[in-house]
């Protein structure tokens, strides 16, 4: 998980992981990628997706920073949902309360959905 350039580093580093011994990273999720490593955000969401089994990949942004979500989901990752935060602002200020839908319950229902209970 990671924010910001964070964001963009925990769906790479998920990719560099999973290379150096396969199924190490089960999951990545991402508030506010914004393609700011050498590394395109939807390139890194893709690898996600070619790994064995398929990695989950989630994209929390606030709607002045959604076209980065729709072209990782365009990238064709089985497992990636993008979570739209209106009024979020950027990377971690989306965890501040009164915000819907809530980031942290959202983070809470990825890890449920990833690596169980």
């Amino acid at each position: 998980m990671g924010s910001s350039i964070g964001a963009d580093g925990a769906a790479d580093g998920c990719a560099w992981l999973n290379e150096q011994e396969p199924g190490y990273c089960q999951e990545a999720l991402s508030l506010s990628p914004g393609d700011f490593l050498v590394v395109p955000y939807e390139e890194a969401v893709q690898k996600r997706d070619q790994s064995q089994p398929p990695v989950a990949a989630w994209c929390l942004v606030d709607e002045n920073e959604v076209a980065f979500c729709n072209k990782a989901s365009e990238a064709g990752n089985t497992k990636f949902k993008a979570v739209e935060i209106p009024n979020g602002q950027h990377g971690n200020m989306m965890l501040r309360l009164g915000l819907t839908p809530d980031a942290m319950q959202t983070i809470l229902g990825f890890l449920a959905q990833t690596v169980g209970p």
